[in-house]
């Protein structure tokens, strides 16, 4: 049987997990999001798969009751699976909203169906903070993919890599360019026909771009004029 100490210790431990979770719920996934639901409107042919049966305020309500009761049973294996569970839930929710600012189309370009699998597509072959990856095929079976990455520590390294140019002049194949508003470092493999561009949006977000059997940098512009990075920002500051 657990000791005085050690259940109020158990009590801080779950108390400040569900507290950043309910946070979480309360400010950037119960709230309704103008952007979202103007994207929505304005792409009724977008994939947006899954998103019809969406987390509810029931739902949450729900999950939240069984943690409280959990608590206040001293039923701390199931008050940390119903935390667990509400985390899940708020995570998926927001893929599947940011999957929304993604149209169907980019031109020849058609999305795959909706994923949130962690590809691992960039030429150093690793996947790291991914909270979205979206892949886009043409007819002759060439790709562009998409993924938005959430991880400070890399991105730091990325904007103090930008700081310094004439360290990315000396990278085989790379150079630093702008996509819409933001700094980016671009990977052109010409015979390859690879092109990759890590986008840093801010200190939290940075989107990948890998494209394979593209022809030149410049399909990747214009692809890019049918997502707004801007409000992808804007929607996960929310």
């Amino acid at each position: 049987m657990l000791k005085f100490k050690q259940i109020k210790f158990c009590k801080i431990v779950l108390f400040s997990l569900i507290a950043v979770v309910m946070g979480a719920a309360r400010t950037g996934f119960i709230e309704a999001n103008p952007l979202v639901e103007l994207n929505v409107t304005e792409n009724r042919e977008r994939d947006v798969s899954g998103v019809q049966n969406d987390l509810t305020q029931n739902d949450l309500t729900q999950i939240i009751e069984n943690i409280e009761n959990a608590l206040s049973q001293t039923k701390w294996a199931n008050a940390i699976y119903y935390t667990a569970l509400l985390n899940e839930k708020l995570v998926q929710h927001r893929t599947k909203q940011l999957n929304l600012f993604f149209p169907q189309k980019l031109g020849d370009f058609v999305a795959e169906p909706y994923t949130n699998q962690e590809r691992g597509t960039g030429l150093n072959g690793e996947s790291f903070g991914v909270i979205l990856s979206k892949r886009y095929i043409n007819k002759a079976g060439h790709y562009i993919e998409f993924m938005v990455v959430n991880d400070s520590g890399s991105i730091s390294e990325y904007q103090l890599l930008m700081k310094r140019p004439q360290l990315i002049s000396e990278l085989q194949d790379a150079t630093l360019t702008q996509i819409q508003s933001f700094s980016a470092i671009q990977k052109w493999l010409l015979e390859q026909k690879i092109i990759e561009h890590n986008v840093v949006i801010n200190q939290d977000l940075m989107i990948n771009i890998f494209a394979k059997g593209v022809d030149n940098p410049e399909v990747i512009e214009s692809v890019l004029s049918y997502i707004s990075l801007e409000k992808i920002e804007s929607h996960l500051k929310n």
